[in-house]
């Protein structure tokens, strides 16, 4: 008499262990999609605009510098400008307009943008900055 054990089509304690394992992560998985709901005091990251950052103004491409201490290097921050301490744009929580300098080919031209801030179809929150003339900021290299 043949042994059905290792048919292929029947499943061994094995492949029911991790099919029963996947099954158990998945709600898991999936909640943790959710803790910054369950967690909404806590220090939320703040977005910093290096200096020498390139936004497009008028079809070029423009560096951009702050007025704003940069934060240190490291953590959530590991982007940050490293050389030059106080010339970076932050956009922290609570604040309305933000002092840019544009460095253009003919001279730096200081204007002052305004943070709009607003939630997508997924509540997440959604930081646009908008120049004295209306028109919304964007990276020069999407």
């Amino acid at each position: 008499m043949r042994d059905c054990s290792s048919y292929p089509g029947r499943p061994t304690a094995l492949k029911r262990f991790f099919v029963l394992f996947a099954l158990g992560c998945v709600p898991v998985v999936l909640t943790a999609c959710d803790l910054a709901d369950y967690f909404p005091d806590a220090p939320q990251p703040v977005s910093v605009i290096s200096p020498g950052y390139q936004v497009r103004i008028d079809g070029q491409a423009v560096p951009v510098s702050g007025f704003d201490k940069c934060p240190p290097s490291g953590g959530d921050t590991e982007h940050a400008a490293q050389t030059d301490a106080g010339h970076c744009i932050v956009l922290s929580e609570g604040r309305k307009t933000v002092r840019v300098s544009l460095h253009r080919p003919g001279g730096s031209v200081t204007e002052t943008w305004q943070i709009i801030r607003a939630r997508d179809a997924h509540k997440r929150e959604i930081t646009r900055l908008q120049r004295p003339d209306g028109q919304f900021v964007m990276a020069a290299n999407p």
